[in-house]
């Protein structure tokens, strides 16, 4: 590249080492705004569970009655709740399937409402506005 008279400048590429600790910090700034709002969400689902009222548990207790029991299942026969979970996909309308990955929050929180909401919040809420996002 020309610079002027008499100059010439010359565009070193970039040590690939800088490209990777882009990138990394890059994974980190993503990575530590999952970890926030995912918190937040909690914190919001914390605040709806103790204002939830008691009238309208049965338009949505299905899935969360699901959501103990296979909890409770898993914890106690995890080859029995996977048999169970087999069965479930193959013969329910409504497949305990969709509960899977919220099992973890049963396993560390416990058999309770907020449990079940936060795992919803932390798995399917948070995740889609990220990749709306990207």
């Amino acid at each position: 590249m020309n610079g002027g008279p008499g100059l010439t400048l010359t565009v070193l590429p970039l040590p690939s080492w800088r490209l990777q600790v882009t990138k990394n910090r890059s994974l980190g700034f993503w990575a530590t705004t999952y970890v926030c709002t995912a918190l937040l969400g909690v914190a919001l689902a914390l605040t709806y569970v103790g204002l939830e009222q008691p009238v309208y548990y049965w338009d949505f207790a299905a899935y969360f009655d699901t959501f103990s029991q296979q909890g409770t299942l898993l914890v106690q026969s995890p080859l029995e709740w996977l048999s169970h979970l087999r069965t479930s996909i193959a013969t329910d309308d409504y497949s305990a399937a969709i509960l899977v990955p919220l099992m973890p929050f049963h396993i560390i929180f416990g058999d309770s409402r907020f449990s079940y909401i936060a795992g919803t919040v932390a798995v399917y809420l948070v995740r889609p506005l990220f990749s709306s996002a990207e």
